[in-house]
């Protein structure tokens, strides 16, 4: 009986200690797993910064040459001195842009 005894233990003991190797195998790739995910979300947060200074920069592109056009069609020289840009934001970057023309003449 006591051998019975110990021998179940012993087995008992065996198969918790397969249980723990499983588990620490299975904690080690969630761990590695989540180190992949962290590498991979500080590249598209890289990206996505990158993307956006795109966006506005081109945005800004497009605003400078809206602006030469109004003053080729309207016949406004030297613009730089007769123009006030109001930007308003709420970030970063510019969310509205007002442009105000002032009267020389």
């Amino acid at each position: 009986m006591a051998e019975q005894k110990d021998e179940d233990a012993n087995r008992r003991a065996n198969d918790l200690r397969g249980e723990v190797m499983e588990l620490e195998r299975e904690v080690a790739m969630l761990k590695a797993d989540r180190e992949e995910d962290r590498r991979r979300r500080a590249q598209l947060e890289k990206e996505l910064g990158e993307l956006q200074d795109h966006v506005i920069e081109q945005h800004d592109k497009r605003f400078d040459l809206v602006v030469k056009q109004v003053t080729f069609f309207y016949k406004i020289p030297n613009y730089e001195g007769n123009f006030d840009i109001i930007t308003l934001s709420t970030s970063k970057h510019p969310t509205s842009l007002t442009l105000v023309i002032n009267s020389t003449s």
